[in-house]
């Protein structure tokens, strides 16, 4: 918590600048993209609208795997990150601390800290 507080020599602004792109699978089938900036610890849920640099293959691969984790029997929910592809900037981003978003960032050893 401590490098969360804005008055804190480690806390960083969260930006889309230095964010890695997420999809995110969770166990019940559901998908949604994240903006993870690692250095600050926070992420935020983007629209697709707002990914760009995706190439076709990137995205026809993607969803070959999307199908094949949800098909996947008793499994974590999962992130897949995407090289080379970015969010458009947006001050509407709504930042959270990142174990809210992020599979395996999670501060709970159960993973229950996870947004629904």
């Amino acid at each position: 918590m401590h490098r969360l507080r804005p008055d804190s020599p480690t806390w960083a602004a969260p930006s889309t600048g230095r964010a890695f792109l997420l999809l995110v699978v969770r166990q019940d089938g559901t998908t949604h993209w994240v903006a993870h900036d690692r250095q600050a610890n926070m992420a935020a849920r983007v629209h697709p609208e707002q990914v760009t640099g995706m190439t076709d293959g990137q995205g026809d691969g993607t969803e070959a795997v999307v199908r094949w984790i949800k098909e996947t029997p008793d499994r974590d929910d999962i992130s897949i990150a995407f090289a080379g592809v970015s969010v458009v900037p947006t001050a509407e981003l709504d930042w959270l601390p990142e174990y809210r978003l992020v599979p395996q960032a999670g501060v709970m050893v159960t993973g229950h800290d996870l947004d629904p």
